[in-house]
C-alpha cells in the first residue's frame, strides 16, 4: 500500500509536516549589531564531527596558544571541550566591546553544505579588507541550503541580520558582567 496523502477525519487533505532532522554539522552565525560608528563585526563557528572552528574574518580577535594564520580561523581540537567553551566565551566578550546587540544564528546543515561553507571560507584567504568582515561572512554562505536567500557581498552587519532574521530566529546574547 502507498500512502499518498494525508486527510484529516473530515477527509480533507492535511499539509504533510515537516520534521526538522537535526545534523552533526552545524554553522552559527555571530553578528555584532550596535550603531556602526561605535563598531559592528560578524564571525562563525563551525562545528563537525571532525573539528572546531572559529572563523573571525578582518577582525582582531586574538586567542592564546591558537595561531589563526592569514584566514582568520581559529581551530580547537573537537575532543578539548574546556578550550571550545573558553574560546566560544572570549569571543562573545570580544564581541560585546562594541556593544550590547550581539545575535547568534544556529544552523543545522549537511555534510555537504558544510563542507562548502568550509571551502568557501578557506577559498578567499584574506578575504576583503578593513570593514568586510561581514561580505566574507555572506559570502561564505551564500547560496548554499538554507542560506539560499542570503545574498553575496553584504557589507554591514545590520543588512546579514535582517536577511538571516528571515530564514532563523537570533538569540541575544547579554554581555557578561560578572568578572
Amino acid at each position: 500500500m502507498k500512502i499518498s496523502r494525508t486527510l484529516r477525519p473530515d477527509n480533507r487533505e492535511k499539509e504533510p509536516v515537516k520534521i526538522l532532522v537535526k545534523t552533526r554539522y552545524r554553522i552559527y552565525i555571530i553578528l555584532n549589531n550596535n550603531f556602526i560608528i561605535t563598531g559592528t563585526h560578524a564571525g562563525m563557528l563551525l562545528i563537525s564531527p571532525k573539528g572546531y572552528e572559529l572563523y573571525d574574518p578582518n577582525g582582531n580577535f586574538h586567542y592564546e596558544g591558537i595561531a589563526e594564520g592569514t584566514m582568520r580561523v581559529f581551530p580547537v581540537d573537537i575532543t578539548d571541550h574546556k578550550t571550545q567553551k573558553d574560546i566560544f566565551k572570549k569571543y562573545l566578550d570580544f564581541q560585546h566591546v562594541e556593544g550590547e546587540d550581539v545575535y547568534i544564528y544556529t544552523f543545522h546543515v549537511s555534510k555537504n553544505e558544510f563542507d562548502e561553507v568550509q571551502k568557501r571560507i578557506y577559498d578567499q584567504v584574506r578575504c576583503g579588507g578593513s570593514f568586510s568582515c561581514t561580505k566574507c561572512v555572506s559570502n561564505a554562505v551564500a547560496g548554499i541550503g538554507v542560506f539560499k536567500s542570503i545574498d553575496q557581498d553584504v557589507f554591514l552587519p545590520s543588512s546579514l541580520k535582517r536577511q538571516l532574521d528571515k530564514i532563523s530566529t537570533p538569540i541575544r546574547i547579554a554581555r557578561n558582567t560578572n568578572e
